[in-house]
């Protein structure tokens, strides 16, 4: 394909740019607009004979570090005080700069991200448009020590505030801190009071198949519709959701339980992948795409729950078992949620059951243990041993109220459109006095229960089949298989054995037979 000046890209953006001023000097550009308005000082700065980086083809092999350094700088931009974002966002611009001139990154991808940061945090009404159009225009024109490999860049923390080293002069990365007297006490803003708080995270987890994912949809339906939480435990305040959901199908699924529990269609939005710049596809994570989950954030407004079902599927290459990988993503999420004031919930499974996490919930969440550290809260989906039909949602952990009470639900099938089924919860008007620990135990118990019976059953069945034999021997047979006569006796009864005497007095047998059929 035949290359073209970048200079004549950038000349016809700034002859709109020039229009926009000149037909409207007092309207607010569209970020396109403001985008333009970037591109034409460059060109200019062009014109007149200063440097001017090329807009070239992105060097082969290089685009991915460098778009992860990017990434970087951005998420730099975010975490940023307030009062520091000005001087920080000058920095990761000059750095960001460096890979455009590397040819890593393209210059209307720096001026889009670094226009859309400036928007988002307020920088362009702080600090004028103008401002940030020299501060960009400069970053471009200026080579600094900032501007080495991206690959340099990529492993400094994620959550730096923005001091690198500008000259060669040794200066470092430097603590971010805050004189405790300066900080103002805030109380913790609820979703659902002792369960989901804004600005935080809270984690469910469960075996498949209990319904985890149909609560999910009636928090969401309770958000965005400002409905009532169960057992009067007040009501939702209103606002939008996201989903981010790598196991169910949207349209045959999501939308279908949504509309089955009642949820405002208007107000949810489900993420189903992100696209590249080169139009392909894949799934979003975490640990390079938080930046595009707080700028959706952002762009729909109003946003109060974003659910992530499975988190594991977001994880991209961490390794979900170790520890300090897990924290490396959950953490930086923790602090977009508390930047956006939105509530994060994720899902995950529960591991097998093994002799030493049988009992313990936290202990069951499958995985590292960041799964449960990073969250502030944790609840668990537990089948309720004594009603088959009932599933159990009780608390595991909880770092910002004291535990709240248990609940119980059941899932209901219901039509919501022409030969559409969903399932949906229906949530019991009374709590539920047990723990997740005692429910845990209970379910183990009650497989031990059920398994001993089954081998029971089993077992009679083999030692039966030949015709009648007496009961002595079959409790041996029983004994040599680690079955108690308890269990034996419990699947005579489940199979209907006939029982008949043979001889009388001293030396008389009682006789099992299978009856017909079985």
């Amino acid at each position: 394909m035949k290359n073209e000046s970048p200079h004549r890209g950038l000349k016809a953006a700034g002859a709109e740019a020039d229009h926009f001023e000149q037909s409207q000097p007092t309207a607010s550009p569209t970020p396109h607009q403001l985008r333009s308005l970037v591109a034409r000082a460059i060109a200019k700065a062009s014109v007149a004979g200063e440097p001017l980086v090329a807009v070239g083809r992105v060097r082969e092999g290089f685009n991915g570090i460098y778009a992860k350094g990017l990434a970087s700088c951005i998420r730099t931009i975010a975490v940023a005080q307030p009062d520091d974002r000005l001087a920080v966002f000058q920095n990761m611009a000059r750095e960001a700069a460096g890979y455009v001139r590397k040819g890593g990154i393209d210059v209307s991808e720096f001026a889009d991200r670094f226009q859309d940061m400036a928007v988002a945090y307020g920088l362009v009404e702080a600090h004028s448009q103008d401002a940030i159009q020299a501060m960009l225009t400069d970053a471009l024109k200026e080579p600094t020590a900032l501007n080495a490999d991206a690959s340099e860049s990529h492993h400094w923390p994620a959550r730096s505030n923005g001091l690198r080293p500008e000259n060669g002069s040794g200066a470092t990365a430097a603590l971010v801190s805050r004189c405790a007297a300066d900080i103002a006490p805030e109380k913790i803003e609820w979703l659902w009071p002792g369960r989901l708080a804004r600005g935080k995270h809270t984690c469910i987890a469960g075996e498949p198949g209990t319904g985890k994912s149909q609560v999910c949809i009636s928090i969401i339906a309770a958000v965005t519709t400002g409905g009532e939480w169960p057992c009067g435990e007040g009501r939702a305040p209103l606002g939008n959701a996201i989903i981010l959901s790598a196991e169910d199908g949207a349209a045959d699924t999501i939308v279908p339980r949504l509309i089955a529990a009642g949820a405002d269609l208007n107000r949810v939005h489900v993420v189903s992948a992100v696209r590249d710049a080169d139009r392909s596809r894949r799934t979003l994570n975490l640990q390079n795409d938080l930046d595009l989950l707080e700028r959706k954030i952002a762009e729909i407004g109003e946003v109060a729950l974003v659910v992530v079902d499975p988190v594991s599927s977001y994880l991209g290459k961490t390794d979900s078992h170790k520890n300090s990988e897990v924290r490396g993503v959950l953490e930086p999420v923790s602090e977009m949620a508390e930047r956006t004031r939105v509530a994060i919930l994720s899902v995950t499974h529960f591991s097998k059951a093994g002799a030493n996490n049988t009992t313990k919930a936290l202990h069951r969440f499958i995985g590292s243990i960041a799964f449960t550290g990073a969250p502030r809260a944790a609840f668990a989906v537990i089948e309720d041993v004594e009603h088959d039909d009932r599933r159990l949602f009780l608390h595991a952990k909880n770092n910002l109220a004291r535990a709240p009470q248990g609940l119980a639900f059941r899932l209901e099938q219901c039509g919501v459109g022409d030969g559409i089924v969903a399932s949906r919860i229906l949530w019991d008007a009374e709590p539920v006095a047990i723990t997740a620990n005692e429910a845990l135990a209970a379910d183990a118990a009650g497989t031990e229960t059920r398994t001993a019976k089954a081998d029971s059953i089993e077992l009679l069945k083999a030692a039966l089949a030949g015709g009648p034999v007496p009961a002595a021997e079959v409790n041996r047979m029983g004994r040599e298989h680690g079955i108690t006569t308890k269990a034996i006796r419990s699947a005579r009864e489940a199979l209907g054995v006939k029982i008949e005497r043979d001889g009388f007095g001293p030396g008389s047998k009682s006789l099992w037979s299978l009856p017909e059929g079985a």
